[in-house]
């Protein structure tokens, strides 16, 4: 017998319960500490939690209408607070854990499914979903439970077809990609042959319950983000046609998801960092990290590609993961291509557990001794994330918070308030009625001006500033508007700054008006 197969031991259930407990304890630490950021924001949005829900909320929602459904009543149950709303996260985080052991249990290989599970408990990439107000906690928890009674279902358990439908469902609603993880597994069924023809009816017929039933989303899917795209067809889309041009859909987005999927967002360049590399091809950014990259690389890279060919020798069970940790990538890459959405890891997050099956499968079947130094190895870049994930503000998101609180605190009747980027984390959270122009105070944004007409530009925003003594201007995700920081440079040259409060992504500048003349009316 494999040393990865011995029976389990009656241990198993304690050890999984202090997982459990750990699992929790990182997910709830700390939740509220950060600020909502843009995302999370457009996600409370959703949610109403300040007001009433309903069904036009629920079907319009493309990005995870039954997790905004279910954040809904967990607010009006325990609060609106950051915590109180990132806690329903930590807790289905929580959740998957001791359910991920559960969905590897068809592997037989009890020993790697501990490692996994250990791992998972413990991975910056799951804590900070699980500390996000967004679905794709609720999508990680769908694909392993899915996956889980895929398994069973080709072992004979029919029952679990049922159960794989509604766990589809849950994914489906919690985010459209959990898809990708369905099309690996009809993959796998494809590949099976003769050896899978019993299964096809019941696979089929449960995909085709999860389809009926979510088509509402479909239809506005398919007007919202795929007529206007250009995907259906076979020409290539030109680069000022994509969404981001160039950076819509890069190829070394594929080794960084699985980078992500090794260290989270918490080491090495932050998502700063790789932001300005994006936009300035600046290298130097990546020089002091070459150290910490390498290493996370050589280790994590050695346990995943001895765990994928542990896995594919396996059988079905084992090379059902191997295929969910490829696939998702892969489409996610090709819907890019097709300027359908921006490539990002977390579209490609299906495929996060059963790399980190790999992973742990690599790090328990090399020996005693060299288990030891390869687990070691992937401890120690996995331990720095966790740490700075909660003590470096240079990994944080943007802190609105504290530039909202500063705005309040400074800003008086007859004060301009300008934001360059977005302000969507203000409106809809922080500071809900700033688009009603609140005790007296103008509220205008630059991306109502015109885009591609910049001395035009300059010209708007130097007639709306005219005439007030005091002008407030808020940069947040200020590349969303203005990617070269031509505003940034306008102001300095143009207006005497007063003040500038520097936040965690965020800052405030404080500048005197001019005085409105007849030439800028």
């Amino acid at each position: 017998m494999d040393r990865t197969e011995r029976p389990t031991s009656p241990w198993v259930g304690r050890i999984l319960l202090g997982l459990t407990l750990l699992a929790a304890l990182l997910r709830f630490y700390h939740a509220g500490t950060q600020s909502l950021w843009i995302d999370e924001t457009e996600t409370i949005k959703y949610t109403a939690p300040f007001g009433q829900y309903s069904w036009r909320l629920f079907f319009y929602n493309l990005h995870g209408a039954l997790y905004s459904a279910l954040l809904h009543a967990w607010s009006h149950l325990f609060g609106t607070s950051e915590w109180a709303l990132r806690s329903f996260s930590a807790l289905v985080g929580t959740v998957t854990v001791p359910l991920f052991y559960w969905a590897l249990q068809p592997l037989r290989r009890p020993n790697t499914a501990l490692v996994a599970t250990a791992l998972l408990a413990i991975h910056p990439f799951h804590i900070w979903y699980s500390q996000e107000l967004r679905g794709y906690v609720l999508l990680l928890l769908a694909v392993v439970v899915s996956t889980g009674c895929f398994l069973r279902a080709i072992e004979g358990n029919r029952h679990s077809l049922w159960r794989y439908a509604a766990a589809n469902l849950v994914g489906l609603l919690s985010n459209l990609a959990h898809v990708f993880a369905m099309m690996a597994h009809g993959w796998l069924q494809l590949l099976r042959g003769r050896e899978g023809r019993t299964l096809w009816r019941g696979l089929v017929l449960s995909w085709l319950v999860s389809f009926v039933l979510l088509a509402p989303w479909i239809y506005v899917f398919w007007e919202n983000q795929i007529q206007g795209s250009r995907a259906v067809g076979t020409e290539s889309i030109p680069k000022e046609e994509r969404i981001r041009g160039e950076s819509s859909a890069p190829v070394l987005g594929i080794p960084y998801s699985y980078y992500t999927f090794s260290v989270g967002y918490s080491y090495g360049p932050s998502l700063r960092e790789l932001a300005t590399l994006n936009r300035k091809m600046d290298l130097s950014v990546l020089q002091p990290h070459i150290p910490g990259l390498a290493w996370a690389a050589i280790a994590f890279g050695l346990a995943a590609v001895i765990g994928f060919v542990r896995l594919w020798r396996s059988g079905v069970p084992g090379r059902t993961w191997v295929w969910l940790a490829v696939i998702p990538v892969l489409l996610v890459y090709g819907t890019a291509v097709r300027n359908i959405k921006v490539f990002n890891p977390r579209y490609a997050a299906a495929a996060f557990p059963a790399y980190l099956l790999a992973v742990s499968e690599g790090i328990v079947s090399v020996g005693r001794r060299r288990s030891l130094l390869l687990g070691l190895a992937v401890l120690a870049p996995t331990s720095v994330s966790l740490a700075q994930h909660y003590t470096d503000s240079d990994y944080a998101k943007d802190e609105t918070r504290e530039a909202v609180a500063y705005l309040r605190s400074e800003m008086r009747p007859g004060d301009l308030f300008c934001y360059i980027g977005l302000d969507s984390p203000l409106h809809n959270y922080y500071w809900r009625d700033i688009r009603n122009d609140p005790d007296g105070i103008e509220h205008i944004g630059t991306h109502f001006f015109t885009p591609s007409d910049w001395p035009g530009r300059f010209a708007r925003m130097d007639s709306l500033l005219a005439g007030h003594d005091r002008i407030f201007l808020l940069f947040l995700r200020e590349a969303w508007d203005d990617p070269e920081g031509r505003f940034r440079a306008h102001i300095e040259e143009t207006y005497d700054v007063e003040e500038k409060a520097v936040f965690v992504g965020t800052e405030v500048w404080k500048i005197a008006g001019r005085p409105a003349t007849e030439g800028t009316q």
